[in-house]
């Protein structure tokens, strides 16, 4: 049996998304006290709710379809990879909206480092991705396990969807470049 079916690796990777969670609000505590907080006009605002709601309405579908499906005996990944999954999906529809929209940054995107380090913060976090699942695969954790997807699938995924973003990103702001022109 691989070590990352066990229990632990479960532990292992939720203590990882909360000691990230706790850092990134560290993180923005400290970018907050540094500078102004971002403020957003009433367009960006509406937007903004329209994206968490469609984030939140495809968060909740996507686990009433995976409970079906453990409902009917189909099994296409271990449950809590399930649930990373939708997590993952959740974050890249708030994301796109937001970036498509206009509403990923507010009044401050002005400061030319606030663009670029969204920027780098995606693709930083898909070559993150990239290496952990390279490093998994040398290793010999395969992609598919007893018919049932591994964690490297939900690093895929992951990998994905940060570039999708940095080039989405990327391609808006380009956009509103122009547009001022």
């Amino acid at each position: 049996m691989y070590g990352w079916l066990s229990p632990k690796f479960s532990l292992d990777i939720f203590i990882g998304l909360a000691v990230g969670l706790i850092l990134s609000g560290i993180i923005i505590l400290i970018s907050r006290l540094i500078k102004k907080p971002e403020k957003f006009d009433e367009r960006q605002m509406i937007a903004r709710g329209k994206a968490y709601k469609i984030s939140l309405v495809t968060l909740v579908v996507y686990l009433m379809v995976c409970l079906l499906c453990r409902n009917l005996n189909f099994y296409w990944a271990h449950f809590d990879i399930q649930i990373y999954f939708g997590l993952l999906i959740a974050f890249a529809v708030f994301e796109f909206i937001a970036i498509v929209s206009g509403a990923k940054m507010g009044f401050n995107r002005s400061i030319k480092w606030n663009k670029i380090s969204i920027i780098e913060l995606y693709l930083g976090s898909c070559f993150l991705f990239l290496e952990s699942l390279f490093l998994h695969f040398v290793t010999g954790v395969p992609f598919v396990y007893r018919e049932l997807l591994t964690f490297l699938a939900l690093l895929v995924a992951a990998a994905i969807v940060f570039a999708v973003l940095a080039t989405t990103i990327t391609v808006r702001l380009s956009k509103d470049k122009k547009e001022t022109l």
